[in-house]
Order: structure tokens, then C-alpha cells, then sequence
């Protein structure tokens, strides 16, 4: 916004008049008026944002790779963050990171999004709480076929072919979100997940260079052998260094293994799942001079280790018990998961009886057999 300036005419005495001085004053006071409005406006943005947990409404856009499709109903908070966002937006990159974008990565069997809804609304109350607490993030939703394609447009050759070879779509989901970090970056969140508190909240201030961010799920006072980082939430720059060895370490171990042995639900977390996502975050630490052990402590709270920024325990676990006593109140709890694969319908339950159809098949030579016919 430009100012002009207002001349002022010539004066007959040293002193100006009352009406001369009210003149002058006026852009002063305007200046002023205006500058307390902007300092309220980003102010009440600031606070919007603090207390961001708010579950109803939703806001901001909900993107297929093909077509793009808004949801309809509009909280205040939500109006307010969506006019105010871009005082913040700054490069498109997430708060306090200069090279994470603003962009969040979800899959489901469908990106119509009315379907979705109707499917399964519980689910779909947790996806738009990435929408309604990220106004000025692209939220992107791709369904098994635009993330098949998406794979085989961005990785052709080798991985398009370990991709295509996991029979599981826990398997492919996996596989599918380091994929879609490593070429584009931003956030990634499993549909299972609530979004508490809003991406633009998770770097603290003091944070430099931050290029990665994970949370731990468990440590070893809670688990009592390993500390694990959770894989249902995460966010990276484009063409992190851990997840182009990740990569390669899954393409490679599935080209080695027969069909098979894939089928086996007990494998998807050794092969795809929390132990090599876990493995190539402390082998990258490593290479830096870092050690994800020290992570350890942090139960609340968040450590920078390299370009690496480990979230706590109560982050993305909130509901650990070695979180936060306030669970999902306490401020830093920024992700709840709400384990729908080890409910029925969920992941684990519908590979195994997939697995244990196909080991039929194979037995029988054809369809699998009905009890009846044994």
C-alpha cells in the first residue's frame, strides 16, 4: 500500500492553527488506525491457530490428481483462517521449514468424495480435519488407481514393477507414501488419522533447516527392546536422502522374494511398514554424525537431529503411556491414530483372509473350495 504525503501551505505565524494541526494530524492517525488493524488481524490469526482444535467445520480444498472437489459447509474459524492465510503462507512452505511444501498426501479406494462420506463417515470426519486445520495446505486424496498411476508416471522401471508385485494394499500404500514424499514432499497421514492440531504448529520457532519430520511411537522404556517411529504421519522435503534408500531397500527386498511370501500379513511390517522406515531414519542420522537414541527422553516435546526434526511420543501417540498425562490436550499433540487396521475391516484382518484365499487357490488349482465341498 502507498502512502502520499500532504503538503502543507505556507503559514503566517511560527505556530499552526487549530485547523492546520488537525490536518496534519490526520495521516498520523490514520497510519496509525491502520497499522493497529493489521496488527489485530495477524494477531487474531496467531491466536486462531493456537487454539485450532476445534472439530467442526471444514475448509480449504480437498484435491484429486484429477479433479478437484470442495466440501460445502463453512465454520467461522474456518472463514476466518482461509481469508487471513495468506499473511503466512509465505513461499508455500511449511512454518518455520524452508523446504517441506504445503501440500498434504492421503489415499482411499476412492477420491469422489460425497462416496467417501457416505461410505465410511467416521473416516471421513478425520480426513477433514487435515482440510479444516490446514486452510493454506493442498489436500490431495488419490484413490488406487490414480496412485498405480501416479507411480508408474513418476517411477518406471524397477519400483513400478516392486509396486505392482506386492499383492497386499497395505503393501502398496506403504510403498506409495515414500514414493510420493520423495518426488514431491509435504505431508503425509494415513486416513485412520485426527488431525489435532494443524502442520503450521509442528516446527518449533527455534528450528533450523528442517528438512524431515517424524515421531516416535515408542521408546525403549515403553517397549522395553526398541524405539520406533510412527509411519502413519509424516512430512519431508522433495528427494529426502532417507527415502530414496528406504526405496531402494523395499524395491530390492521384493524383487528377492517369491509371491508368496508376501502374501504373509506377519511380513508387511518388516518389509514395508515401521521397522525399515524406522531402520533408514537411524542409518541417515547416522551417516550425519547423529544418533536417534537421543530422542529418548523426548516424551513431550521435539529434538532436531541434523536436518531431522523428532517429534515425542505424545505428538503423534497421544494416547502412549509414556505420552503426555493430557492426552490429546496437551499442546504438542498433534496427530491422533486411531488404529482401524487391527479392527474389523481393517488392513490386517483383510489381507490375512486374502492371503489364506489365494493359498487355497494355489492348493486347489482353481477357485478356493467351499467348506462345504471338503
Amino acid at each position: 500500500m502507498v502512502f502520499t504525503s500532504v503538503k502543507r501551505g505556507p503559514s503566517s505565524s511560527s505556530s499552526p492553527s487549530l485547523v492546520q494541526a488537525a490536518t496534519t494530524g490526520r495521516p498520523r492517525r490514520r497510519l496509525l488506525a491502520i497499522a493497529l488493524a493489521l496488527a489485530t488481524v495477524v494477531l487474531t490469526y496467531n491466536l486462531i491457530l493456537l487454539f485450532n482444535t476445534d472439530a467442526s467445520g471444514s475448509g480449504g480444498r480437498s484435491v484429486a490428481p484429477t479433479t478437484t472437489t470442495t466440501t460445502n459447509s463453512l465454520s467461522l474459524r474456518t472463514f476466518l483462517l482461509s481469508l487471513l492465510a495468506p499473511l503466512t503462507r509465505g513461499r508455500g512452505r511449511m512454518a518455520n521449514t524452508d523446504s517441506i511444501p504445503r501440500t498434504i498426501h492421503q489415499t482411499w479406494n476412492t477420491s469422489d468424495l460425497a462416496l467417501f462420506k457416505s461410505q465410511t463417515p467416521e473416516r471421513f470426519a478425520w480426513f477433514d480435519t487435515w482440510t479444516d486445520r490446514n486452510p493454506t495446505y493442498r489436500h490431495v486424496l488419490y484413490d488406487d488407481a490414480q496412485a498405480a498411476a501416479y507411480v508408474r508416471t513418476h517411477f518406471p522401471g524397477r519400483v513400478v514393477r516392486a509396486y505392482t508385485k506386492l499383492p497386499l494394499v497395505v503393501q502398496k500404500t506403504d510403498l506409495f507414501r515414500y514414493l510420493v514424499l520423495l518426488r514431491h514432499g509435504g505431508v503425509y497421514a494415513d486416513l485412520d488419522t485426527e488431525n489435532l492440531r494443524g502442520a503450521d504448529l509442528w516446527v518449533p520457532p527455534r528450528s533450523r533447516n528442517v528438512r524431515f519430520i517424524a515421531g516416535l511411537e515408542w521408546d525403549y522404556e515403553g517397549n522395553g527392546t526398541t524405539l520406533q517411529v510412527c509411519q502413519w504421519t509424516m512430512a519431508s522435503a522433495p528427494r529426502h536422502p532417507i527415502l530414496a534408500a528406504l526405496v531402494e531397500r523395499i524395491v530390492a527386498a521384493v524383487e528377492a522374494a517369491p509371491v508368496e511370501s508376501l502374501r504373509d500379513v506377519d511380513s508387511v511390517v518388516g518389509l514395508t511398514g515401521p521397522v525399515p522406515w524406522t531402520e533408514a531414519i537411524r542409518a541417515y542420522l547416522t551417516s550425519q554424525g547423529e544418533d536417534l537414541d537421543r530422542a529418548q527422553p523426548y516424551s513431550v516435546g521435539s529434538i532436531q537431529l541434523a536436518d531431522v526434526l523428532v517429534l515425542g511420543i505424545t505428538s503423534f501417540s497421544p494416547w502412549h503411556k509414556r505420552a503426555s498425562k493430557l492426552g490429546k490436550d496437551d499442546p504438542s499433540a498433534f496427530v491422533h491414530h486411531q488404529f482401524t487396521g487391527d479392527k474389523a475391516g481393517g488392513w490386517k484382518l483383510e489381507a490375512a483372509k486374502k492371503a489364506a484365499a489365494a493359498a487355497e487357490k494355489d492348493l486347489d488349482g482353481d477357485a478356493p473350495m467351499d467348506k462345504a465341498q471338503r
